[in-house]
C-alpha cells in the first residue's frame, strides 16, 4: 500500500515538473520572439543615441528635448560670443602678419635729436673722468660723424663745438666765468644747438670763459 502511494506521488511530481518546464520554455520562446521582432527598432534607437552623444561631445549640440528653453538660449549666446572672439583673434593674427611684413618706420627728427642729446651728455660726462684718453675721443668722433651724416640727410646740423668765440646768434650763455670780459670763448657745451636748412632751431647752451688756447673748431658745424 505504501509502495503504491509512493509510486503515485513520484508520477505526480514528475508530471508537475514536466508541466512547469513546458510553461517556462514556452514563456522563454515567446520572449525571444518579442525580442527578435523588436531588435531592429532597438538597434536603430541605439544608433540614434550614439549619434546624439557623438554630436554633443564633438560640437556641444544637445537634443531639443534634453535642453530647456533658457539653457538653449544661454548656449546660443555663448556660441555667438565664441564666434566673435574667434573673429577677433583671426583679425589680430592678420594684423600681426601685416605689421611683421611691413618695413619698420624711419626714425623721426625728434628721435634723432634725442639720440644726439643723450650722446652729447655721455661724451661730456666721460671727459670729466680721470683716464679719459685720445683714443676714446677718437671713438666718439667716429660716432658723431655717423650721427651727423644721418642728421644731414634731414637738413639738420649740430652746434656742439668748443673753444670757439661766443656768438649770441647761435649761443645761449648758461654760465659766464669771466663777467665783464669782451673776449669770451665757449669752453663747454651743455646742450648742442640745432640748425635746420641753415636756420636756427635751437641755440647751443654753453659755458663761457676767457680764451686759454687759440680758437679751434672742435667738432660740429662751423659757424
Amino acid at each position: 500500500m505504501h509502495s503504491l502511494f509512493g509510486s503515485l506521488m513520484a508520477v505526480a511530481a514528475a508530471a508537475f515538473f514536466t508541466y512547469l518546464c513546458y510553461h517556462i520554455l514556452r514563456w522563454l520562446f515567446l520572449q525571444w520572439q518579442v525580442i527578435r521582432a523588436a531588435a531592429p527598432e532597438c538597434l536603430e534607437a541605439l544608433r540614434a543615441a550614439r549619434e546624439k552623444i557623438y554630436r554633443f561631445s564633438r560640437y556641444g549640440i544637445l537634443p531639443s528635448h534634453v535642453v530647456s528653453d533658457p539653457t538653449r538660449e544661454e548656449l546660443k549666446r555663448i556660441q555667438k560670443l565664441l564666434r566673435k572672439q574667434l573673429i577677433l583673434l583671426e583679425n589680430l593674427e592678420k594684423n600681426r602678419k601685416i605689421e611683421a611684413s611691413s618695413p619698420a618706420p624711419a626714425p623721426s627728427v625728434r628721435d634723432l635729436l634725442e639720440c644726439a642729446d643723450g650722446l652729447h651728455y655721455l661724451h661730456n660726462s666721460l671727459r670729466e673722468l680721470p683716464g679719459y684718453s685720445e683714443r676714446v675721443e677718437e671713438g666718439f668722433e667716429i660716432v658723431w660723424h655717423k650721427l651727423e651724416t644721418v642728421l644731414s640727410l634731414t637738413g639738420l646740423a649740430l652746434l656742439r663745438q668748443r673753444h670757439v668765440p661766443f656768438d649770441p646768434k647761435y649761443h645761449q650763455a648758461v654760465e659766464n666765468r669771466a663777467p665783464g670780459s669782451r673776449d669770451l670763448q665757449v669752453i663747454q657745451v651743455l646742450v648742442p644747438g640745432v640748425l635746420q636748412d641753415g636756420r636756427l632751431m635751437r641755440p647751443a647752451k654753453v659755458v663761457l670763459d676767457v680764451p686759454k688756447q687759440p680758437c679751434a673748431n672742435n667738432g660740429g658745424k662751423s659757424l
